[in-house]
């Protein structure tokens, strides 16, 4: 991982900011991005796939300049004091290489499996939930954090389900604070998104998502992974430890788990789909690595007799 580990402070509340700018196109980068254009500094990767870039059809809306450049004075934003204020907003974005809609879109899906799987594990820990929907929480918690026993007897630290409930309760609050979506070619090969550590180093407020042509290529499932993965990154300062493609990501710890930011996002994927699209899906491989569980009854079959041996008993 490099030096721009994802790690960030969540967003002020929506009632402090002003009104929400949507735009797709600006001739003039922000004096942040510049500033790290010199440094020639590595983008933290988020996800290790390889890029397919597809043209958009779709055109995208533009407006003046002068309403979505934010100048940076003494002490922050426009001269005024405190840090860089977030605000909404989509950079870059215009097509044929890039399509804003299909980020508004996955940004969409990322805040229904969230806002889903919460009151899911809210029922699991209270034990209410029956049935194929308790046993998919089950499996998704094994393959995803490598818990084997949700309610331990006894424990010395907090559950796993407990810290997962108040993590994702911070995921779903990063995904409905402003982002700032910036479409750019400074990525490393694989790459489908990637955020920074310390923006605020840049003159950049938080919540900003950098955006490569290798996620306009994925399938939509794969693009809502990657924006819970990333918000994962700000809200939770969890790591890259181990994708869902990586041979490893199945035999991490549980708190190595609890701090990657991919457990998090396929954790809601599977859940949110009641078990399948489980971990191991890239944008070349739509299909999981690990085949979908299907729930029947079980069947008894009477034990096979064992032929008689011909050799002698020693």
């Amino acid at each position: 991982m490099s030096t721009f580990a994802s790690r960030s402070n969540l967003c002020r509340p929506s009632s402090e900011l002003p009104a929400p700018i949507f735009a797709t196109h600006s001739r003039t980068p922000h004096p942040g991005l510049q500033a790290l254009d010199e440094t020639d500094a590595p983008p933290a990767t988020a996800h290790d796939f390889s890029r397919v870039p597809v043209h958009a059809s779709a055109s995208a809306q533009r407006i003046p300049d002068d309403q979505i450049r934010r100048q940076v004075g003494p002490g922050g934003v426009g001269g005024l004091g405190g840090p860089p204020q977030p605000f909404s907003g989509y950079f870059f974005c215009n097509p044929p290489l890039y399509d804003a809609s299909q980020i508004s879109a996955a940004v969409s899906t990322a805040k229904s499996w969230v806002g889903t799987v919460i009151p899911i594990l809210e029922m699991f820990r209270m034990g209410r939930l029956t049935g194929t929907r308790e046993t998919a929480v089950r499996i998704a918690l094994r393959e995803n954090f490598n818990v084997t026993d949700p309610f331990p007897r006894f424990s010395l630290t907090a559950r796993p389900l407990d810290t997962l409930v108040n993590n994702f309760n911070l995921i779903e609050t990063a995904l409905n604070q402003p982002m700032q979506f910036y479409c750019t070619t400074a990525c490393m090969p694989g790459d489908l998104a990637w955020v920074l550590s310390n923006p605020a180093t840049f003159g950049l407020p938080p919540g900003i998502i950098n955006i490569c042509p290798g996620f306009f290529g994925c399938d939509p499932l794969k693009q809502a992974s990657t924006i819970i993965h990333e918000r994962a990154h700000e809200a939770l300062g969890a790591n890259d430890v181990a994708y869902e493609v990586s041979g490893s990501y199945d035999s991490l710890p549980t708190m190595m788990s609890l701090n990657n930011a991919d457990s998090y996002a396929v954790f809601a994927r599977q859940v949110f789909h009641n078990g399948i699209h489980r971990p191991g899906m890239s944008c070349d491989v739509l299909s999981s690595r690990i085949p979908d569980f299907h729930l029947s009854e079980p069947r008894l079959e009477m034990p096979r007799r064992r032929p008689p041996s011909l050799m002698p008993p020693e």
